[in-house]
């Protein structure tokens, strides 16, 4: 009966392989000692003296494997909730921005950010990651720090809304100036209660903003952001609040039910 366990070996990566084959070679050097140690005559001794690292090393590789698999269903339950909530924030932006000109639709975007960490393995704390989203950027890397104890520890509008757990709509007293104007710069970026550093780092520097907590199994699991290069297609009016209000609680619905 071979050895390997029943998964592929192509599907194992390089610490998987050396805690492995490390298992396996304590094993028989375990073995190897006993016999050196008591000689030939004495195998059944010697066997018998191993057969307790044989134990430890099977009980190692089990709950190895248990990790890896739990890890793996837990990626596999998150793959298969992006694909839906994509679907979900492209229905969203279509309908939300539905009166805008179609060679201007780039101009809008409906993300998902999911709170993430801390990670006390890369050091990066607690934070607000993309999950999916509607609109140009998909790839980002963007992240929004998180502080359960102080709200200027949560950043950009995103992090204030995960902070104080609330609908908000958030409008910049101007727009990102495209000349190098250093007063426009920091009126802009103070109106939005980030700083000038953190606003020429974002792909899109976008005027209006609209967001809500997203719950997920009675707790809150992240954030749902609108946001516009223009000022007006977001407003607060009674469709708008609803439509947002609707697909926050679809969301959730979807990530509790997909286990996310």
């Amino acid at each position: 009966m071979a050895l390997w366990p029943v998964r592929s070996w192509t599907r194992w990566d390089v610490p998987d392989l050396l805690e492995y084959s490390f298992a396996l070679a304590g094993t028989g050097l375990g073995v190897w000692a006993a016999l050196a140690e008591h000689g030939q005559k004495t195998l059944p001794a010697a066997l018998a003296a191993t057969a307790g690292a044989f134990t430890l090393t099977a009980k190692a590789v089990s709950k190895h494997l248990e990790k890896k698999l739990k890890e793996e269903k837990e990626k596999q339950a998150r793959d298969v909730s992006r694909v839906a909530v994509k679907v979900i924030l492209d229905q969203m932006r279509e309908e939300y921005f539905s009166t805008e000109a179609g060679d201007e639709k780039y101009k809008h975007r409906a993300t998902l950010f999911a709170c993430e960490g801390p990670d006390s393995r890369s050091g990066v704390g607690k934070h607000l990651a993309i999950f999916a989203r509607s609109g140009v950027h998909l790839d980002s890397p963007r992240t929004w720090p998180l502080d359960d104890n102080h709200p200027e520890g949560c950043r950009g509008v995103a992090g204030k809304i995960w902070y104080h757990n609330i609908t908000d709509i958030k409008t910049a007293e101007c727009a990102w100036p495209s000349d190098d104007n250093l007063l426009e710069k920091a009126r802009y970026a103070e109106s939005l209660e980030i700083t000038v550093a953190e606003a020429e780092k974002l792909n899109v520097k976008s005027r209006a903003f609209a967001g809500a907590p997203i719950v997920v199994g009675g707790r809150k699991w992240g954030v749902l952001l609108l946001d516009s290069l223009k000022d007006g297609l977001i407003a607060d009016t009674p469709h708008k609040k609803g439509l947002l209000n609707r697909y926050t609680q679809l969301l959730g619905r979807i990530l509790t039910e997909t286990g996310a």
